[in-house]
């Protein structure tokens, strides 16, 4: 995986800011992970950082060891998911039984955020070469995988 991977959100209008973006790890050894909620910045923009997805690991790894298992060397997918509106609602429901306070900040970024009708779900396998993606977007698309 690179150091630093530029993912860059756009529909026919231009680049989305305010979008709110999970990426999901594969692991072929028990349970994927997951990196975010991550949100555009003002150009549409998301840095992924291989420092973010071995922190993001490690992390799920010491907090529940019985579900995490391997690193970014076992993982073979990277997933991005743009989830519209009321697929986050859902989320925080879920979230708000176990993890209130994870329920609590998604639900404070889902204020401002820019997902209303916009899903969204790419695969790229790993490992990863490229350094930019421009992900194409629009009103409940969606996408393809990348190759």
């Amino acid at each position: 995986m690179p150091e630093k991977m530029k993912f860059l959100f756009e529909n026919a209008s231009g680049y989305i800011s305010g979008l709110i973006v999970f990426f999901i790890l594969r692991s072929k050894i028990k349970n994927n992970f997951t990196i975010g909620p991550l949100v555009t910045d003002q150009n549409g923009e998301i840095i992924l950082t291989k420092h973010l997805v071995e922190d993001t690991i490690t992390l799920s790894k010491t907090e529940y060891p019985m579900d995490y298992g391997g690193d970014l060397c076992n993982c073979d997918l990277l997933a991005i998911l743009v989830e519209n509106k009321n697929q986050l609602e859902e989320r925080i429901a879920r979230l708000n039984e176990f993890y209130p306070e994870n329920a609590s900040a998604l639900r404070e970024i889902l204020n401002d955020a820019t997902n209303d009708k916009i899903s969204v779900f790419k695969e790229i396998k790993m490992p990863v070469k490229n350094k930019e993606f421009h992900i194409k977007v629009s009103m409940e698309h969606r996408g393809t995988a990348e190759r």
